[in-house]
C-alpha cells in the first residue's frame, strides 16, 4: 500500500465552510481534513430547500432505498475532487450523484463509509484510497470507469448489486476483510490484477460482460464464484469475433475455491494456479478453450457434470487429492499429458470426444473408468488405461480397454495413407467421391495384405477382442449357415418347411458344429458330398467356414472369460 507523500498538508473544514462551497458549487476539497459527517451538511442544505421541518435530530431519519428515491441527498453536478481528504468521522455519501469526475484518490476514510446507491455519471477515482472500517458500494452505480487500484480495505467491504458499465480496476488492491461483490455487473473489462483477499470473497452470482482479469490475485480464505458468469459479451452475434478470456493464471487459492454452476462463454484460464483446498467446479460450463496446465491441485478437485465445449488441457497439472471428472462433459479435445496423479481419478459416466492422458512415474493413484465413453484416442492411450486397470485388478475394465486398444489400431491401419496415383480420371472420381465422405473410400487397401489386420479383423467381428459374447454367438450363427449353404451348393439339396424337411435341416446345420463328425460317418447325416454335384472349390469355402465356425464357438468362450476373476 502506498502511503500519502509527506509533502503534502491536510488543512481542516469546518462544516460552515464545506456547506459554503457546496452552496456555491465549488466542489474542490482535496487535501481536506473532514471532522463530520458530510451528510449532514446534505441533509440541512435539502431540508433548507425544501421548508422541511428539521426539528426532529437527522440521525433518526431512515436512510432507506425507498426514502433514496424519494429524496435525492445531493448532486454534484461538475467534477468533485476529494483526492488526500482524511474524514475523522463517518463518511456518508448514501444516495449522492455525481455528475462530473469523482475523484477520492489517496483519501483516508474512518470506520464507517457509504456510497450506497451512489451514482458515478463521470470517472470514479479511489485509488490508493483507505478504508479501515466499513465501506458500502452495495447498488452503486458506476457509468464510467472505476479505478480502485492499489485501494486497502481493512474491513468489510461490500459491492453487492454493483453495476460498472466500463473498465473496473482492481489492480493490486487488498481485501482485509471479508469482500462481498455478489451479484455485482462487469459490462466491461474487469480487472484484479494481483488483487489480495486476505477475508472471504464473494462473486457468486456476479457477471462479467468482457475479460475478466484475476492474474496473480490471492485468496487467503473462501472465495465464492458460484453461479458466476463470464465473457457474456462472447454469445453476442455482433462480438463473435473477439476473444473474451476469464484468466485466473497464477492466482492462488489458499482456502476453498467455490465455482459451483458457473458459466465461462469464453476461453478460460488457470494456468499455474494454486488450489491449497477444496476446489468444487461442479456443473461448470466452459464453451471456449479451457487451460489448467501446470495448475497445482493440493486438496480435491471436483468437475462432476462440468461442460467443456472447447478444448479442454490439464497438461502437467499436479493433483494431490481426488479428482472427479464423474459425468463430464469433453466436446473438443481433453489433455491430460504427463500429469501428478495421488488418491484417484474418476471418469465414471464421462463423455471425450478426443483423449490425450499420461502421467507421470511418481503418480500413485486409482483410475476409475466406469461408463467412459471415448470417441477417439490414440492406441498408447488405451495401453496406458488397460496396463493401469490391470494392476488395479479390475480385469473387466481392463479386457474393454483392450478392446478400443485393438480398434484404435485396426482403424490406424486401415486409414487412408494418401496413396499417389497418377492424375487420370480414376484419380479424379475418387476425389469427388470422398467429397461426400463415402467411408469405404479412404481405406488404405494396401492393409488387405497385411496379416495382422486379419487377424485383429478377426477377433473384432467375432468378439470385439474379447468383450462381446453376445457378438460371438451371432458370429459363430452367420458361420454355421453360410457352411451349410455352401454344404447344400455341393449336395444340390432344397429344402422345404415340411416336418421331415426341417428335420433333415437341423439335423445337418447341428452336425456343422459337431467336430467329430469331421471323422465318423456312422449316422445318416454325417457330412457326405455328391459326386454328381461335387465342387472343389464350393468344398473349401465350406471347410473354411465350418473352421470360422469353431473359431467362433471359441471366442464366445473367451468373451465369458472376461468375467472371471
Amino acid at each position: 500500500m502506498n502511503e500519502t507523500p509527506e509533502h503534502i498538508e491536510r488543512t481542516k473544514i469546518t462544516a460552515e465552510q464545506f456547506e459554503k462551497q457546496l452552496l456555491a458549487g465549488d466542489y474542490d476539497f482535496s487535501n481536506r481534513i473532514f471532522e463530520f459527517n458530510p451528510r449532514d451538511i446534505f441533509a440541512k442544505i435539502y431540508f433548507d430547500k425544501t421548508g422541511k421541518n428539521r426539528d426532529d435530530e437527522y440521525e433518526e431519519i431512515d436512510y432507506n432505498e425507498n426514502w433514496l428515491k424519494e429524496h435525492p441527498i445531493f448532486i454534484f453536478d461538475e467534477d468533485a475532487d476529494f483526492s488526500n481528504v482524511k474524514f475523522s468521522g463517518r463518511a456518508n455519501f448514501k444516495g449522492a450523484e455525481f455528475s462530473g469526475e469523482a475523484v477520492f484518490m489517496g483519501a483516508k476514510f474512518s470506520e464507517f463509509t457509504d456510497f450506497i446507491g451512489a451514482k458515478f455519471s463521470g470517472y470514479a477515482d479511489f485509488s490508493e484510497a483507505e478504508f479501515p472500517g466499513y465501506a458500502y458500494f452495495s447498488g452503486a452505480k458506476f457509468s464510467e470507469s472505476a479505478n480502485f487500484n492499489r485501494a486497502e480495505f481493512s474491513g468489510y467491504v461490500y459491492f453487492n448489486g454493483a453495476e460498472f458499465s466500463r473498465f473496473a480496476r482492481f489492480n493490486r488492491a487488498e481485501f482485509l476483510g471479508n469482500a462481498n461483490l455478489s451479484g455485482v455487473k462487469f459490462s466491461e473489462y474487469a480487472y484484479f490484477i494481483g488483487a489480495k483477499f486476505s477475508g472471504e470473497a464473494y462473486f457468486s452470482g456476479a457477471e462479467f460482460s468482457g475479460n475478466a482479469d484475476f492474474i496473480e490475485a490471492k485468496f487467503s480464505g473462501f472465495a465464492d464464484f458460484s453461479g458466476a458468469k463470464f465473457s457474456i459479451n462472447a454469445d453476442s452475434a455482433d462480438l463473435k469475433e473477439r476473444i473474451f478470456i476469464a484468466n485466473f493464471s497464477n492466482a492462488e487459492f489458499s482456502g476453498n475455491a467455490n465455482f459451483n454452476g458457473a458459466k465461462f462463454s469464453g476461453n478460460a484460464y488457470f494456468v499455474g494456479a494454486e488450489f491449497l483446498g477444496y476446489a468444487n467446479f461442479i456443473g461448470a460450463e466452459f464453451s471456449g478453450d479451457t487451460g489448467f496446465h501446470y495448475a497445482k491441485f493440493s486438496g480435491n478437485a471436483d468437475f462432476d457434470g462440468a461442460e467443456f465445449s472447447g478444448n479442454a488441457d490439464f497438461g502437467e497439472a499436479e493433483f494431490s487429492g481426488g479428482v472427479y471428472f464423474s459425468g463430464a462433459k469433453f466436446s473438443g479435445n481433453a489433455i491430460f499429458g504427463n500429469m501428478v496423479l495421488n488418491v484417484f481419478f474418476a471418469l465414471e459416466n464421462t463423455n471425450i470426444n478426443y483423449l490425450d492422458f499420461s502421467y507421470s512415474p511418481e503418480s500413485n493413484f486409482t483410475l476409475i473408468t466406469d461408463g467412459l465413453k471415448i470417441k477417439k484416442a490414440y492406441r498408447s492411450v488405451y495401453t496406458l488405461f488397460k496396463k493401469k486397470l490391470h494392476e488395479q485388478q479390475d480385469y473387466i475394465e481392463s479386457k474393454r480397454f483392450h478392446a478400443l486398444e485393438m480398434n484404435a489400431e485396426w482403424e490406424y491401419i486401415t486409414e487412408d495413407k494418401e496413396l499417389k496415383f497418377g492424375e487420370n480420371w480414376i484419380e479424379k472420381l475418387k476425389k469427388r467421391i470422398k467429397k461426400i465422405n463415402w467411408k469405404f473410400w479412404n481405406w488404405n487397401y494396401s492393409s488387405l495384405l497385411r496379416l495382422d489386420w486379419w487377424l485383429i479383423s478377426l477377433n473384432r467381428i467375432s468378439n470385439n477382442h474379447g468383450t462381446s459374447w453376445a457378438r460371438g454367438i451371432v458370429f459363430t450363427i452367420v458361420a454355421a449357415s453360410v457352411s451349410m449353404f455352401f454344404l447344400s451348393r455341393c449336395n444340390n439339396w432344397h429344402f422345404d418347411y415340411s416336418r421331415k424337411g426341417v428335420e433333415f435341416f437341423l439335423s445337418y446345420f447341428s452336425n456343422i458344429f459337431n467336430i467329430a463328425s469331421l471323422f465318423s460317418k456312422d449316422n445318416d447325416y454325417s457330412i457326405q458330398f455328391s459326386e454328381e454335384h461335387y465342387s472343389i472349390g464350393l468344398h473349401i469355402l465350406f471347410l473354411i467356414f465350418r473352421i470360422l465356425t469353431y473359431y467362433g464357438i471359441y471366442q464366445t468362450i473367451a468373451a465369458f472369460r472376461k468375467y472371471k476373476m
